[in-house]
């Protein structure tokens, strides 16, 4: 069972020979290949900057923690996770540095140290889509939009994400909407599906496509994003249309003759709104 830094932490890591201070402020989640953090840069005489955090702390590799130490048993798995986790950060940058995305992370770095590897993304402004308490409906069909952008961008770049849930891309409504992937671990390459060269097959339970959820690899394709995307906004905006008719006194529905008759929705606004 792995051990994750907890809040309050602070870990020392390398990037291009300059070292620098985090402190882990939030756990967000432990995917297959590492686990994800909140953190924000210490020692800096400016703002504070906000980060995300990937540390490179596979579940199936027999690594050990040594307080903020990993101790690999297997050089191999080692290797494997590492290379993993470059490309992985590889195309995260790619995408930073996308302008047709639209966002403005003012770093993304590859940093060394703790006997492992951390992808550390600055975001800014930005948070967690999660943790968004966003109500106008106008900025949420926003978000949407410019998700959509940044999944056909990895599309184009000839990847599927298959991993798209709330806590892995973050939005900022400062100045304009733009949002970002963070945790690209979970790609697979259009090629490599059709060559049926897949080892296994991404997929977080409430977010996946039916053909993750069953093992069909055969039937991957840009449309699995989509279909995530889409059912996770479905949701997102119904819970807003039915929070707006909570707080409304009730609603006339006219029926045949054009008698109004009030309509209750308490019930289905706590179904979804849950």
């Amino acid at each position: 069972m792995r051990e994750p830094l907890e809040p309050g932490t602070i870990i020392t890591v390398s990037s291009e020979g300059s070292d620098r201070k985090y402190q882990i402020d939030r756990i967000l989640g432990e995917g297959a290949s590492g686990i994800a953090y909140d953190a924000h840069r210490i020692g800096v005489s400016n703002a504070v900057p906000r980060c995300r955090i990937k540390e490179c702390y596979p579940a199936e590799c027999g690594v050990k923690r040594a307080g903020n130490e990993l101790l690999w048993t297997d050089s191999e798995s080692k290797d494997a996770a590492f290379e993993r986790l470059k490309n992985a950060h590889k195309i995260m940058v790619e995408l930073r540095d996308d302008a047709s995305v639209g966002n403005n992370i003012t770093s993304a770095e590859l940093c060394e140290g703790n006997g492992t590897l951390y992808s550390v993304m600055e975001v800014n402004h930005a948070i967690s889509y999660a943790r968004d308490k966003e109500k106008q409906l106008a900025k949420i069909l926003d978000s949407i939009k410019h998700l959509t952008k940044v999944v056909g961008c990895v599309h184009k770049k000839g990847y599927l994400h298959l991993d798209i849930k709330p806590d892995n891309f973050l939005i900022t409504y400062k100045p304009n909407t733009a949002i970002w992937l963070f945790d690209m671990d979970s790609l697979i390459s259009l090629e490599n599906i059709k060559k049926e060269d897949i080892q296994a097959i991404p997929y977080t339970e409430g977010y996946g496509a039916p053909e993750q959820a069953y093992w069909h690899p055969h039937m991957l394709s840009p449309a699995t994003d989509i279909y995530s995307a889409s059912d996770y906004f479905s949701g997102v905006c119904l819970r807003h249309c039915l929070s707006v008719c909570k707080k409304a006194s009730g609603i006339l529905v006219h029926l045949g003759g054009g008698i109004p008759c009030h309509a209750d929705l308490s019930v289905y606004y706590r179904a979804f709104a849950a």
